[in-house]
């Protein structure tokens, strides 16, 4: 959408000078007149971009513009990198990299930075995967089954409406209704595989859950 891409494009040189169009083009799969107008469109809200003309050209802020952070405490830090990591259980890497940005945007103190390399944590791709299907069978409305192994080592098959997705005790749950018991059940995301996801939608109304 293009509100998205003008905020991924405002949040990006609010951290870096000097970006040239052919590389917003390329990042967004559009062409370089798309964002010549996503500039024209940023300007007119009142955030003053400018470009320098050249073969080594490109997009910048004025510098006077670019938002100054409160200080964050040491312990703070602490607190936002352990979300981070928290976070790396279950969304992808392109994400996360969104997210550094836009936290990344509020700090001018260098040192207070958060650069994080998630390339090794390839042991929670699994339940990366799973996460992200479900959140769109959540988003759609979408049945879904999978094989599901339980504490004792049991297997079996489940159907269910999967319903909200959360993190506790150091580990990412589904919660869900099943049609069959009618009723609400959680299950433990790193258990569940073969996972598919079922065209039939949902019409049922969960109330405040």
């Amino acid at each position: 959408m293009k509100t998205d891409r003008i905020l991924e494009i405002i949040i990006y040189l609010l951290n870096h000078d000097n970006v040239p169009a052919k590389y917003f083009a390329e990042r967004f799969n559009v062409s370089l007149r798309t964002i010549q107008r996503d500039m024209i469109t940023i300007s007119s809200i009142g955030i003053p971009v400018y470009a320098n003309l050249g073969k080594q050209g490109g997009y910048s802020i004025l510098p006077e513009y670019k938002i100054r952070n409160y200080e964050i405490r040491d312990d703070e830090q602490q607190m936002i990198k352990g979300a981070l990591e928290t976070l790396a259980t279950s969304y992808t890497n392109e994400t996360l990299n969104k997210l550094i940005e836009k936290y990344n945007a509020l700090i001018d103190d260098k040192e207070k930075r958060i650069f994080w390399d998630f390339s090794v944590s390839k042991e929670n791709s699994e339940v990366q995967n799973i996460n992200s299907v479900l959140e769109k069978a959540i988003s759609n409305r979408n049945y879904v089954s999978f094989t599901y192994r339980n504490a004792n080592g049991g297997v079996s098959s489940k159907y269910i409406e999967p319903l909200a997705i959360h993190y506790k005790w150091y580990a990412w749950y589904l919660f869900a209704y099943s049609p069959q018991k009618q009723s609400y059940i959680t299950f433990k995301v790193a258990r569940i595989s073969d996972l598919t996801v079922d065209n039939k939608k949902s019409t049922l109304n969960h109330g405040d859950i």
